[in-house]
């Protein structure tokens, strides 16, 4: 079923309704993070921000202090964990008669490889914080900043073209979002995401 695209607002409509209320928010003291949040500067997220520890999970921006890890209650609800993600029955019944007989009602999961894992800690990372530190990143998982980039299917000379196009600055230690590229982080994320590359599916426009 293709959308009625009667009524919906042009990329560049889209653009200048965000533009209008970003400006609004910033005269009224917000700071924005991620790719559409704002808070005040007194908030604990811009705090990560400036400090570059701002993190993510499916549900909201956090920092790692408050969430680290999600962990689901209720019918259909999703765990996120360090290494795996898991969610609870879909069907209520089945749901409250593992819980009663002391199980866990878990319907499915999946378990991420080590790869995954350090392919999930870039682009959360560079999403959150608009920087990758490929040695930071190792010294998250013991591993030298080569095996971080091995992992990601570096391809530099891809980065180079985001960086000709002023969107990222590039060198062998770190990638930085530029500011003024900040709109098109999506686009960068992808380039550090071979399961993207290895596909032909598209993904968000940035507005």
């Amino acid at each position: 079923m293709i959308l009625e695209k009667t009524g919906f607002p042009s990329d560049q409509e889209k653009s200048r309704i965000y533009e209008t209320a970003k400006s609004q928010l910033m005269q009224a003291s917000y700071q924005t993070i991620g790719l559409d949040h704002f808070v005040r500067k007194e908030d604990e997220l811009f705090q990560a921000l400036q400090h570059g520890i701002l993190h993510r999970n499916f549900q909201r921006y956090c920092t790692r202090r408050t969430t680290g890890q999600v962990y689901a209650f209720g019918v259909t609800g999703i765990s996120q964990l360090g290494t795996a993600y898991i969610q609870n029955s879909k069907d209520i019944d089945d749901y409250i008669q593992q819980i009663e007989s002391g199980s866990f009602a878990i319907a499915k999961g999946y378990t991420l490889s080590p790869e995954e894992q350090i392919i999930r800690e870039v682009i959360l990372t560079l999403m959150c914080n608009y920087k990758v530190n490929w040695e930071e990143i190792g010294d998250r998982f013991s591993l030298p900043a080569e095996t971080i980039k091995q992992a990601i299917r570096y391809n530099e000379q891809q980065l180079l073209t985001l960086a000709e196009d002023q969107i990222i600055t590039l060198d062998e230690k770190e990638l930085r979002v530029n500011p003024e590229g900040a709109l098109f982080v999506r686009n960068v994320a992808a380039s550090l995401d071979p399961f993207i590359q290895q596909t032909t599916r598209s993904f968000s426009k940035p507005i």
